[in-house]
């Protein structure tokens, strides 16, 4: 999982480098405003959150860091979209969750040639389709021969979040490269997890769109499905 950023001359990168962050996805325009004559501590650093639970760590962590720091640090929520189009732009200075090469590569595509990119601050980062250890299933392709486990209103469901997430987009295409006889339900973070915490306390199957880091395979015990046609 990366970092995106927009430079702030070399003040930012020198600080992100001493406090070890080995991943930055910097805005090339070096000519902003907020490198002229002054302090650069006095113009806030502004840093994109989505309003995921890693996201928002992250975020809180490095206001902190860079407070200690002397910078000013101001938080600004938003979506996706909307924090590459701020960073590109020079609204924003930071966008602390990319996920790259796959499912921000439309984002990143649009806007390379006013970003960098720089080593990741996560390894091990995943997104996939997820279920509690207790079903046994565990590949995609052997979700259409338990469809009856995984009924919503009596249709073969998988459990999503916004309809606009780039999650949502991979897995519909799964649903398709498998031939999956299953809806794919929009909703958003807050109403997926909610599904799983019910399932996972009357221990019944659910299936829903996930990722790593978070919070949640802390608490329950949970499993990627294998994806074997790397859907």
């Amino acid at each position: 999982m990366r970092i995106l950023m927009r430079s702030r001359g070399k003040i930012i990168i020198a600080l992100l480098l001493v406090l070890s962050l080995s991943l930055v996805l910097l805005g090339c325009n070096s000519n902003n405003a907020q490198q002229s004559s002054g302090d650069p501590k006095d113009t806030p650093i502004r840093i994109g959150v989505n309003n995921w639970p890693e996201n928002i760590a992250a975020a809180n962590m490095w206001k902190i860091l860079l407070e200690e720091k002397g910078y000013k640090v101001e938080l600004i929520s938003g979506e996706k979209a909307p924090i590459y189009t701020g960073v590109s732009s020079g609204d924003l200075e930071l966008g602390l969750e990319v996920w790259l090469p796959l499912l921000d590569k439309p984002y990143y595509d649009q806007y390379k040639d006013k970003l960098e990119t720089y080593g990741p601050w996560y390894n091990g980062a995943r997104v996939g389709l997820v279920v509690p250890e207790y079903v046994d299933v565990n590949s995609i392709e052997e979700l259409n021969d338990n469809k009856d486990k995984f009924l919503v209103n009596g249709t073969p469901t998988i459990v999503g979040i916004d309809a606009g997430a780039s999650i949502m987009k991979e897995t519909a295409g799964a649903i398709e490269k498998y031939n999956l006889d299953y809806q794919l339900m929009n909703g958003s973070e807050a109403a997926m997890m909610a599904a799983l915490k019910r399932a996972y306390d009357n221990n019944e199957p659910v299936a829903v769109t996930h990722w790593t880091p978070h919070w949640a395979f802390s608490v329950y015990d949970l499993k990627f499905l294998d994806d074997p046609r790397k859907a």
